[in-house]
């Protein structure tokens, strides 16, 4: 009986670390799905949260959670969920369908639970890293070859689409560049080398063939904070000169990337002066809807009163709700007040 019951444990300990690899390797093919497909990425997503839960207690849940990197998305999420309530116009159905994409933000905790018990955490950045390299090759072959008959999602985007492409992209970049000044210390110049030349692979394509806007305005954010990480003042002033010398050679060798910012420009004034539509997709389209909506609202909620000399030459008002005045003056300005607080956040 003794045998058994020692040997029952063990056997447990087994297959609990055989389940954990299984754990790692699928949250590496999510990563690796991540580039090119949103259905394979969902499916994967789905088996690792599944392959991951029983391999987690309480204690580390509660542990994890006091960690700003864990709790802070579930503050988000909250958030998020408490505007789907606030929205008072939008049908339910609606309302579920906007917080849907605020729900990847609550894998971030399980993420961080998980691979704080495991060294294979940086199989799932390698592999995010690989399957961006090939759809960067993807893309350059899409672009100089246009004989293929497979041209892709769109010019030079060969899956999902280009705001998503630039993004990924754009993460490549920088974490090439932090890679490159890490080596670059202990003087291996072979890869110090290489991690910048692959890097420059990435930014002439988001110069050259498609990038987004939104990854055009966080360059300089990202680069700021990569100088001041590595060098402090003197990489904040070196990567503000970077980024002058690069926009202006950008600016002047690349007509794609000079008509899409000049079109930008053009596009949120024309929004801005005469409420003409932007595209679908343009971020201006967005931003200049949210202007527009706020200022109005800050209009209606500080209007003045009738005057009591036309008060007479007006129609009768209608029955008032039930709330009282102050009621809803109150509720318009607080619903302002957090629109405003939000603007600075979303645009």
């Amino acid at each position: 009986m003794a045998q058994p019951m020692t040997g029952l444990p063990m056997l447990w300990r087994f297959d609990r670390s055989r389940w954990m690899a299984v754990v790692d390797w699928l949250a590496v093919a999510v990563a690796v799905s991540l580039p090119w497909s949103t259905s394979v990425t969902a499916i994967l997503v789905t088996l690792w949260i599944l392959a991951m839960l029983p391999t987690s207690d309480a204690a580390a849940v509660r542990r994890e959670l006091a960690n700003p990197a864990a709790y802070l998305p579930v503050l988000l999420w909250v958030l998020a969920a408490i505007g789907m309530l606030w929205a008072a116009d939008v049908s339910w159905h609606d309302r579920i369908g906007g917080l849907g994409k605020f729900h990847r933000l609550l894998v971030i905790p399980l993420l961080l639970i998980h691979f704080r018990r495991s060294e294979r955490g940086i199989w799932v950045i390698y592999g995010f890293f690989s399957a961006s390299v090939a759809l960067l090759l993807v893309s350059w072959v899409l672009v100089l070859t246009p004989g293929l008959t497979w041209r892709g999602k769109d010019f030079g985007v060969p899956a999902k689409d280009y705001i998503f492409q630039s993004m990924n992209f754009l993460i490549c970049v920088f974490a090439l560049l932090g890679f490159a000044c890490e080596t670059g210390r202990v003087r291996q110049w072979r890869r110090t080398v290489g991690a910048v030349v692959l890097a420059l692979l990435f930014v002439a394509n988001m110069f050259f063939v498609v990038t987004s806007r939104t990854a055009l305005l966080v360059v300089p954010v990202l680069l700021v904070w990569l100088g001041w990480q590595e060098f402090r003042w003197r990489g904040l002033f070196g990567t503000l000169l970077l980024f002058v010398v690069v926009g202006s050679a950008a600016w002047s060798a690349s007509p794609y990337l000079h008509d899409r910012l000049t079109r930008s420009v053009t596009e949120y004034e024309a929004y801005r002066t005469k409420d003409e539509p932007t595209r679908p997709g343009c971020i201006w389209n967005s931003c200049a809807s949210r202007s527009t909506s706020w200022r109005r609202r800050r209009s209606s909620a500080t209007a003045p009163a009738p005057s009591p000399t036309n008060s007479a030459s007006r129609k009768p008002a209608a029955p008032a709700p039930r709330r009282s005045i102050r009621k809803i003056r109150t509720i318009r300005f607080s619903r302002w007040r957090f629109s405003s607080a939000w603007s600075g956040v979303l645009c």
